[in-house]
């Protein structure tokens, strides 16, 4: 019988209420667009193209809520066909998520208290998220589990970092107000994303 102790859960519980805390802070866009809010001049955008930020949305909840699951080795050691099984899903789930990411960089303009360095930044981490996906698909086909293990808790660390980045934009907003110079507001979104990647080193 497979037998998984408590502490095999603490992982999974400590990545999903962080991640939960920012997601319930920031991330409402596709579900206002679901259960039809207003429009507003803030979101009309997001009505006018809604496929990028639906194709983001959906990939980042899926691989939110079953990566955490990834990084138990109690669970995973239990498991191990779950773990394969749920690995090809968050493939195709953080894929979708970062190219989500990345097509909506390309498709939303930049509004007043949104310079285009924030911007700039969710291209370049949406973009490392692919690479360590395939990099960590390289060295699973090369029984390198060690480094796949590494690169796919750097992937998640990317894919669920914008959670992170909105919450410390909407920091330096809030401490700043209309006098944040676009510079402090790009230091401020990159910010959130570095601070997933130092807790994953």
């Amino acid at each position: 019988m497979n037998r998984m102790s408590s502490p095999s859960m603490l992982i999974p519980t400590g990545l999903l209420t962080l991640r939960l805390i920012p997601l319930a802070a920031t991330d409402e866009r596709p579900f206002d667009m679901e259960f039809a809010a207003a429009i507003t001049p803030d979101n009309a955008r997001f009505y006018a193209s809604p496929a990028s930020i639906l194709m983001h949305a959906a990939g980042i909840c899926v691989d939110m809520l079953l990566g955490a699951f990834q990084f138990s080795p109690g669970l995973c050691k239990c498991f191990p066909l779950w773990h394969r099984l749920s690995g090809r899903i968050l493939v195709a789930a953080g894929l979708t998520a970062a190219i989500g990411g990345i097509w909506m960089t390309q498709t939303y303009t930049s509004q007043p208290l949104t310079p285009p360095e924030p911007y700039g930044f969710c291209k370049t981490f949406g973009l490392v998220f692919i690479l360590c996906i395939f990099l960590g698909l390289l060295a699973i086909r090369q029984r390198d589990f060690t480094n796949h293990h590494a690169r796919m808790m750097r992937a998640y660390a990317n894919g669920v970092g914008a959670g992170t980045t909105v919450l410390t934009f909407d920091l330096a907003l809030l401490l700043w107000g209309g006098d944040a110079t676009d510079q402090t507001l790009a230091l401020a979104a990159a910010a959130g994303g570095f601070i997933d990647l130092t807790v994953t080193e």
